[in-house]
C-alpha cells in the first residue's frame, strides 16, 4: 500500500469535506475499497477515524466565516451518535455485498434528489 496514494485519498477527502461537507463516506470509503483493496468494513471504520480531525478543522474554518449553526449541529450530533452505534453494529453483521450495494443505492438516490430538487 503506497503512502502517497493514501495521502492523496486524504487530500481529496479533506478538500471535498471542506467544500461540500462530505468526504469520509462518499470519497474515502470507495477509494479505499477500489484503489487500495481494503475490506469494506475496514474502509468504513478507517474513514470514520480519519474524518473526525478533518471535520473538526473544516467546521472550525466554517465557524470562522459564520457558516455554521451550533444549535442545528447539536441536534444532528445527538441523533447521529445513536444512529452511528446502530449502523456500525448492523454493518458488522451484514454481508459485504449488501454494504456495497446499499452504499451505491444511497449515493444514487441522493444524487437524483439533488439534481431534481
Amino acid at each position: 500500500m503506497s503512502i502517497g496514494i493514501v495521502v492523496l485519498v486524504g487530500l481529496f477527502a479533506g478538500c471535498t469535506s471542506g467544500l461540500f461537507g462530505v468526504g469520509g463516506g462518499i470519497v474515502t470509503v470507495p477509494l479505499l475499497i477500489f484503489l487500495l483493496k481494503v475490506d469494506p468494513r475496514v474502509a468504513i471504520g478507517t474513514s470514520l477515524l480519519a474524518i473526525v480531525p478533518t471535520a473538526v478543522v473544516a467546521a472550525a474554518t466554517h465557524l470562522k466565516f459564520g457558516q455554521a449553526d451550533w444549535k442545528l449541529a447539536a441536534g444532528i450530533a445527538a441523533g447521529a451518535m445513536v444512529g452511528a452505534v446502530a449502523g456500525a453494529g448492523l454493518a458488522a453483521h451484514l454481508p459485504v455485498v449488501w454494504l456495497k450495494r446499499g452504499f451505491a443505492l444511497l449515493l444514487v438516490f441522493m444524487a437524483v434528489r439533488m439534481l431534481w430538487k
